[in-house]
Formats: C-alpha cells, structure tokens, sequence
C-alpha cells in the first residue's frame, strides 16, 4: 500500500504556481556541503502526490542533493530542479527533459572544486518568462535562461563583484522593480539589476549589501531567507529576527533605503517595545492575498503575522497543532484556495488559511457552504472577489447581517 503522499519526508525547498506544488527534497549541511542524497522532486497536483526520483527516472542516478525547484508560472508544466551538485534539471510532464551544466549553458563549476561541481542554490522565473538562478561557487555567480524560443533557451551569466565571487550562494527572488535579490553565506545581499535588458550588461547595477548603516543595516550575522510582500517591502529573515526594506526602490540611489526592525508595544505602562522574534532564526519567509506574512522559524514552529508585522495572528507548534515539527525548512501558499503548505524536518503538512489572491474584477463570486442551514455554526467563505473587497451579507429580507474586508 502506497499513501499519497511524496516518497520522502524531506523537504528543503517548494515553489508552487497555477495551484501545482513541487517539492525538493534535497540539503547541504551546515558548512554549506554536500550530504550526496539521491535526486528527488514530488508534486502535488489535483488532490494526487507524484514523486520523480531515481526508480522512474534513471538520470536522477546522478543527480544528487536536490536543494530548490521553480515552477513556470506560464506553463506549469515545465518544472526546473536546481542541484547542489550537477547543475539544473529540466521537466516537463513529469518527463525528465535534458540536464544544464557548464558544457551546455553558462553556468559554471565551482570554483575551488572544478567539474562536475555545479551548485544550482535558488530560482526565480521573472514577468518575461525568463529563468534566473544563482550558480553557488562560480566566478559569475547569477546566470539566466532567456525565453528567446529557442530549443533550450539561450543563456547569459553576470559577474557580480569580487567580494561574492566563489562564496557560498542560496536563494533568491526577483522584486516588482525587476532587482534581483541574492543571498549569500557570508551575511549579506547581493542586489543587481539588469536595467531590463539581460543582454546588455553595459546597464548592469550591483550593490552589496552588509550590517552597516547606509548600506542595508541588515540585522543578525546571517541571512536565512527574503520576500516581497504586496506593498513591494521586501522583508529578511535572519538569525537575529525580521528585518524590512520598505523602499527598495532606493538601493541604486542616495537615498535611505537600510532595513528597519518591527518594534512590538508590551503595552504594560511602561513605554516599552520588543523587536519582533529577536531571538529566532527565520528559516523562511511568504505572504499571502491578504498581505499578512507567514514566518518559518528552525526551532518555534510557524507564525502568522498581519501585514505591519505588529498583531500575531497564528503561532503554530507541534505542541499545540498537528504541526509535525517546529523546524520549519520552507513554505509555499496557494493563493488560488489560500492553502499554506509547511514544509518541516519530518514532512509536510498544510493549513486551510483564509486569504486568497485577489483578482482585478469580480468574477464567478460564489458564497459557501451553499445553502448556509440554521444548525450551521462554521466559517462562511466568498470566492472571486476582487483585492480587498467590501462585502455585506443580507438575509432574505435585506436586512444586514454582516459586513467585512476581502481578505
């Protein structure tokens, strides 16, 4: 008897998009190696988990240490696998599709081991469908895949500076302004923007970005994890807590642009505030429709924040929910049904949130349990609203019931 579920209980990195969710289940260890697991992805599409490993495709024999995968947001069915030791696979229907390393793509061996060393640390598709990843250890640690229709996509990579050239690279994302955000082992960020023109270099901005003031003021001594919520905030997790860039519009200029810390009110009297979860590493970091922030943490389990950061909304542990660990390795949200899916040490489980993505126009809006029985004591829920809604509920008689915010 087979559950349904992925074959493995790791889980190191999720991506999901048009409501598909891939997993990898892959890791480094703690000094950013290798620990050689065989190469795995699961997906879990229309209720059903499929995993792709080495029993229902040979290649991934070789392919090992599966640490991020990204969907296409324009074609859910192309997945990309990034390994943290032979490069990047490509996937389309669950059919392994052709392997990018140095030879066939501008990535690069690393560069203090050589072949066939090729870290693949973290992915993002941007608005024009093309695949940006960090190349961990290279010389040019950013390279693309551009979506120029070609067979296999035509590709270009960026040198970013001495100080993170070589070094250790993970995630990234990419903001509402098109700057690429890159993490990296020895606490800092790396911001680039191509000027939206991958091709052209001549238009190339790089800043790196460090504890100091001025210069990000980036809390903590290393980086875990980045998002940007819906106001383009982008929001860093960090072993000392939460820090926020609220005008990341100004990292290539003159102006202030430093991370500030949320300061929590005891409100007891005495005037005083304590910085959002100080004291926790933040593992991961995602938003969902309704702009509120759920935080991952390596040793407190997940919490849900409103979208200041300032009222704990939810804080789940093993103690207190079915949460199977409060390691938490990574998060994904599925702002079509506002499902959260938790990625922790031992598997993964989903909570039923509320929020969902919110649309430009209302469209097939629909009001369940349909109808509502007297006896009925649960939650009542309206799809197809657009973003922050106002919605008020009548009985038959026009009589107003209740009214409310789209979340």
């Amino acid at each position: 008897y087979t559950p349904n579920s992925p074959k493995k209980a790791d889980v190191f990195d999720m991506d999901i998009a048009g409501g598909d969710l891939w997993t990898a289940a892959g890791g480094r260890n703690l000094s950013w190696g290798n620990i050689w697991k065989t190469g795995s992805l699961s997906s879990f599409i229309d209720g059903s988990w499929q995993t792709i490993d080495n029993q229902s495709t040979p290649a991934m024999d070789s392919i090992l240490d599966m640490v991020s995968v990204a969907v296409n947001p324009f074609d859910v069915k192309q997945v990309y696998g990034g390994s943290w030791h032979l490069g990047l696979a490509e996937f389309y229907g669950h059919e392994f599709q052709v392997l990018y390393t140095p030879e066939n793509s501008s990535l690069e061996y690393k560069a203090n081991q050589g072949p066939p060393i090729c870290k693949v640390g973290g992915m993002q598709f941007d608005e024009a469908g093309n695949l940006w990843m960090t190349n961990s250890g290279a010389n040019n640690i950013l390279s693309v895949k551009l979506n120029d229709g070609s067979e296999n996509g035509s590709w270009q990579s960026y040198y970013l500076g001495s100080q993170s050239s070589g070094k250790d690279i993970g995630k990234m994302i990419i903001d509402s302004y098109g700057q690429k955000w890159i993490l990296w082992r020895e606490h800092s960020i790396v911001v680039f923007n191509d000027g939206g023109t991958p091709s052209d270099l001549s238009d190339d901005q790089v800043k790196h970005l460090s504890s100091a003031q001025g210069n990000g003021a980036l809390p903590g001594t290393k980086v875990f994890s980045i998002a940007e919520d819906l106001d383009g905030e982008i929001w860093i997790g960090t072993d000392e807590g939460i820090g926020v860039i609220y005008s990341p519009e100004n990292v290539f200029s003159q102006y202030n642009f430093d991370a500030q810390r949320i300061l929590i009110p005891r409100n007891d009297g005495t005037g005083l505030a304590d910085i959002l979860l100080e004291f926790e590493t933040i593992t991961d970091i995602k938003v969902d429709g309704n702009n509120d922030k759920w935080i991952g943490t390596d040793r407190s389990g997940v919490y849900l924040f409103s979208e200041d950061g300032l009222v704990e909304k939810h804080h789940f542990t093993a103690e207190n929910s079915p949460l199977f660990s409060n390691n938490i390795t990574s998060l994904a949200v599925n702002g079509s049904n506002g499902e959260v899916f938790i990625g922790t040490s031992n598997g993964i489980i989903s909570y039923k949130g509320t929020a969902t993505d919110g649309g430009t126009e209302n469209s097939g809006v629909y009001a369940y349990p349909n109808p509502v029985r007297p006896e009925y004591t649960g939650p009542i829920a309206i799809r197809g609203l657009v973003a922050n809604a106002d919605f008020k509920v009548t009985d038959i008689s026009g009589s107003l019931i209740y009214s409310g915010r789209a979340e």
